[in-house]
């Protein structure tokens, strides 16, 4: 009778074992799963500072008042280029790490700083959409050089001023989906 015993007791120790197992394994997926997201909260709360700091520098840069005309300048162009390339670079690589976030919000992860990096993305998507609008209007040469009146220079600036005024409007209001 002893032996019985101790065969079931084995075979307990056994199941349970095998259970525990399983148990610690399945927790160690979930915990490297939270130790990433918790690695992603921490670069993204620094992404958004630095885009935060990016758009006030480029809010900073449009609204520069230029006092004279302005004439055609090859290295203000390459410059002006660049600088949108840049833009639509970041704007690529958030939409990539928008994804990831996306990913651990789909396995029941709460990402903290998404929000504002979703806002701050949004702008940027903005700033991005309205260089190639512009560009779709001036072409390859751009409007440098060409003379308009003040007032139709004025009245045209404000157009433009305004759509992007909305676009950001309607950018901030969208909120995720939690």
């Amino acid at each position: 009778m002893a032996c019985r015993a101790l065969r079931d007791a084995q075979r307990m120790a056994s199941n349970y074992a095998e259970d525990l197992y399983v148990d610690l394994e399945s927790w160690k997926k979930d915990h490297s799963e939270a130790m990433r997201c918790l690695d992603l909260e921490e670069r993204l709360a620094l992404l958004n500072g630095l885009l935060e700091l990016v758009l006030r520098v480029r809010a900073r840069y449009d609204s520069i008042v230029l006092a004279e005309a302005l004439d055609y300048d090859s290295v203000i162009e390459q410059a002006d280029r660049r600088i949108e390339e840049e833009f639509e670079r970041i704007s690529t690589s958030c939409r990539e790490i928008d994804s990831r976030i996306k990913g651990f919000e789909t396995q029941g992860f709460g990402v903290d700083g998404s929000t504002e990096f979703r806002v701050l993305r949004g702008r940027m998507d903005v700033i991005v959409a309205e260089a190639g609008r512009i560009a779709s209007i001036e072409g390859r040469v751009g409007f440098r050089g060409v003379e308009m009146a003040p007032e139709a220079a004025s009245h045209f600036r404000e157009m433009l001023d305004a759509h992007v005024r909305s676009q950001i409007a309607t950018t901030n209001q969208v909120q995720p989906a939690d």
